[in-house]
């Protein structure tokens, strides 16, 4: 610790702090995101060995500084962003500066990455909670299959029977076939990462079965299905099982990972697959696109999946976690807390919409 510190010092050799100038008329330099506010705070904190005096509008914190004698501003924009202003003719100290304290910035960034290595070890850890991004993407995709699956095609009749209505109608039917194949896909690839944030929700409240977080995400998907739903001798969910597996295999697992086909020469023949029946294994797609009834019937499973994790008794509690969009806790000690909240679901509603709206006033600067 003494030679990080050491270290960070002489990033910032020539720094010092000072008092506020009478005459803020400063001109901005430079507004960073990279590295982010948080840690340039938390460099400057180590310099002055305090907290920071609260900045302006939209400003948490700020700090008058001393650099080749001259006194700068360095201050954030929504805890994210953060600048420098000084007076004007001082460009290129300006830049000397922002070099110094970004160098500061990566000494930090690097010996906190050592630290979270302990940290993550020991699973006092949180998980960025992306229900809303995952989920947000997964029904954008869900509504586009459900709205070009309920157009009904072009049908060929006496009155369109002509050459170019011919070619019209069968542009149509490829295009909406298309249109049905690539949004179901896509909303079953972020069905399938949906239910990854749920079930990293569910493990942080319920019964973890002696199991480590690290050892839990290492479990494969339909391992970690059952680890929540057990199957047993459910005929129902067994057979609900199967479709599930059946749609991340050839909705989600060959479309991303592209499973090829292989030919050889024959002669006489030219090129041919190996075995016939291997035509109708999983492959990117099948020869022609699914059928209509195949399609719907995906769309079923994967509500199906959803009202279930909502209304399961194992996984209810994370789902409706998981939705708040809060972190989630690995820590015992943070899960703990939460958990004297889960008597009813009511009360636990309750409770995470108090800590969502205190979240929204530190977000909104508003505390």
């Amino acid at each position: 610790m003494d030679k990080f510190l050491k270290n960070i010092n002489n990033s910032l050799y020539g720094v010092e702090v000072s008092d506020f100038p009478d005459d803020k008329n400063y001109i901005q330099y430079c507004q960073e995101t990279s590295p982010p506010g948080y840690i340039i705070k938390m460099v400057l904190m180590l310099l002055a060995q305090s907290r920071l005096p609260r900045g302006g509008d939209k400003s948490e914190w700020e700090l008058c500084i001393t650099y080749e004698s001259i006194r700068w501003i360095i201050t954030d924009w929504k805890r994210y962003a953060w600048g420098i202003f000084g007076p004007t003719g001082y460009t290129e100290k300006a830049k000397k500066l922002k070099n110094k304290i970004e160098a500061a910035a990566k000494i930090l960034d690097k010996e906190i990455s050592k630290h979270s290595e302990i940290e993550f070890k020991n699973e006092n850890i949180s998980i960025h909670n992306q229900f809303y991004r995952t989920e947000g993407l997964f029904s954008y995709f869900l509504d586009s299959a459900k709205s070009y699956l309920s157009q009904k095609p072009m049908v060929v009749n006496e009155h369109n029977n002509s050459a170019e209505q011919l070619s019209k109608i069968l542009i149509s039917y490829i295009n909406r076939a298309r249109n049905i194949e690539y949004n179901l896909i896509s909303s079953v690839i972020f069905f399938f990462s949906l239910t990854e944030v749920i079930f990293d929700a569910c493990f942080s409240l319920g019964d973890r079965k002696s199991l480590s977080f690290s050892e839990f995400r290492h479990l494969e998907w339909s391992e970690r299905f059952k680890f929540f739903v057990p199957l047993n001798n459910d005929s129902y969910l067994n057979k609900f099982y199967e479709k599930l597996m059946l749609t991340r295999t050839f909705y989600r697992n060959i479309p991303v990972h592209s499973s090829p086909t292989f030919f050889f020469y024959m002669e006489g023949f030219g090129l041919i697959p190996s075995s016939y029946e291997k035509l109708n294994e999983p492959h990117l797609s099948y020869m022609s696109c699914f059928n209509e009834n195949e399609q719907q019937s995906t769309i079923d499973v994967m509500e199906s999946a959803i009202k279930l994790l909502k209304e399961h008794k194992n996984t209810k509690f994370g789902y409706i976690y998981a939705e708040s969009g809060l972190p989630i806790h690995i820590s015992f000690e943070v899960v703990n807390e939460l958990k004297k909240h889960m008597g009813t679901v009511e009360h636990f509603k309750k409770e995470l919409n108090r800590r969502s709206e205190f979240q929204d006033r530190i977000d909104n600067m508003e505390m």
